[in-house]
């Protein structure tokens, strides 16, 4: 339902596009990815998934960004455009970094 949601926001991309624009979960997704959540999470829970992708690997990459996902989802569902999407998307980060999400 997130995913579907996600898209439509989006929109489909046009053959006469000049500029390539990655999907929108990638933008926030391949952040938290590169930076092992380190941007988005609160330092302790950041250090408790560092321990976790050490003892059993990438798949808490995935898990900890589904679990991100989740979270968000019924605010990410009352979106209803990429402008929308991206400031909460945001604000969502600098929320649950600070603890308050």
């Amino acid at each position: 339902r997130l995913w579907t949601h996600i898209g439509k926001l989006q929109g489909p991309v046009s053959k006469e596009a000049t500029t390539y624009e990655p999907p929108l979960t990638n933008v926030f997704t391949m952040q938290w990815f590169l930076t092992l959540f380190a941007t988005c999470l609160p330092n302790e829970p950041a250090l408790k998934v560092w321990d976790l992708i050490f003892l059993y690997g990438a798949e808490v990459l995935f898990r900890v960004a589904l679990a991100i996902w989740s979270s968000l989802q019924t605010a990410v569902l009352n979106t209803h455009s990429c402008d929308e999407f991206y400031v909460l998307m945001s604000t969502a980060t600098v929320d649950i970094r600070q603890g308050r999400h």
